[in-house]
């Protein structure tokens, strides 16, 4: 079964120059994971996605006011983490190790707009 996500909201990015930043501090870390996991336990529950699942497959397609290159990885950890982290806590998944949960891919929207993440799960009971 799949299911399309949409969050009204992008991941800020890892690296410094782009805003990011995290300085070695954990408490922008911690305070943004926990956003993100908020979000997606929402997004998981109103689209009924069902509990116990065997593995869950993700990949995300974001889009941003400004048109500029993107490194993946820089959005991509938080995605992951986070996800990985709801999953499991909200009795998804039983555990996000590689057997049941893969992050496969970031992409970015060639087209800007407001800030929207598009997170796609292939879910297999």
């Amino acid at each position: 079964m799949n299911y399309e996500l949409t969050l009204h909201d992008t991941p800020k990015s890892l690296n410094p120059t782009m805003g990011g930043g995290w300085d070695g501090i954990p408490w922008p870390y911690i305070k943004a994971k926990k956003k993100w996991e908020g979000m997606f336990q929402i997004a998981l529950m109103q689209h009924a996605v069902p509990r116990h699942q065997a593995l869950v497959i993700a990949s995300a397609e974001l889009t941003f006011p400004q048109k500029r290159k993107r490194d993946e990885g820089n959005f991509r950890f938080m995605l992951e983490k986070a996800l990985g982290d709801t999953l499991v806590a909200g009795g998804w998944l039983e555990d996000d190790t590689p057997d049941s949960y893969r992050f496969e891919r970031v992409t970015f929207n060639e087209e800007r707009g407001d800030p929207l993440t598009i997170v796609t799960l292939e879910v297999t009971p």
